[in-house]
């Protein structure tokens, strides 16, 4: 298994691991099933695991629009307040990350769909075992703004039938 730890530094933590994960891509071609990014190195930090399932994807020729069911699990003591999210490889700009407005209880989890647009190889990659990452904003109750890049498992139950 391949952990990567990033920075405690808010603002230098997800250009590491956007580093990373962009070096493991060129390096090997995509990242491996059993990769896994550490979102933080504090222990008292958000620690945030992920899940997802397709639930419906439309052909745009070099791209798929895909719509995730995606799941979110809070393993740590504190209030997490997502506040936007992209996927991780994906080109950074304000057309690219989604605002969004997620809260999820300590030691809760949070459920909602969210639609991407990718790459037909990177969404085919997905099929084949290598997962989406998911870059997140937020806020922890009573805490600074911070940003993870968390890895996302797939779950065919999620998925539609």
């Amino acid at each position: 298994m391949l952990t990567v730890r990033l920075s405690t530094l808010p603002i230098v933590r997800p250009l590491l691991a956007l580093i990373s994960v962009c070096g493991l891509v060129l390096m090997g071609g995509l990242v491996a099933p059993g990769a896994f990014v550490e979102q933080n190195a504090l222990a008292d930090g958000p620690k945030l695991t992920g899940m997802y399932g397709v639930v419906e994807t439309t052909d745009l020729g070099r791209d798929v629009c895909v719509t995730l069911h995606i799941r979110l699990q809070n393993n740590s003591k504190d209030k997490v307040y997502i506040t936007s999210l992209r996927r991780a490889l994906a080109p950074a700009g304000p057309n690219q990350e989604e605002t969004t407005s997620v809260i999820i209880e300590a030691h809760g989890r949070a459920d909602f769909t969210q639609q991407f647009t990718v790459a037909r190889n990177e969404y085919q990659h997905w099929g084949k075992g290598a997962p989406p990452l998911l870059f997140l904003r937020m806020q922890v109750a009573g805490g600074a703004d911070t940003a993870l890049t968390i890895q996302l498992i797939r779950q065919p139950q999620m998925s539609a039938k």
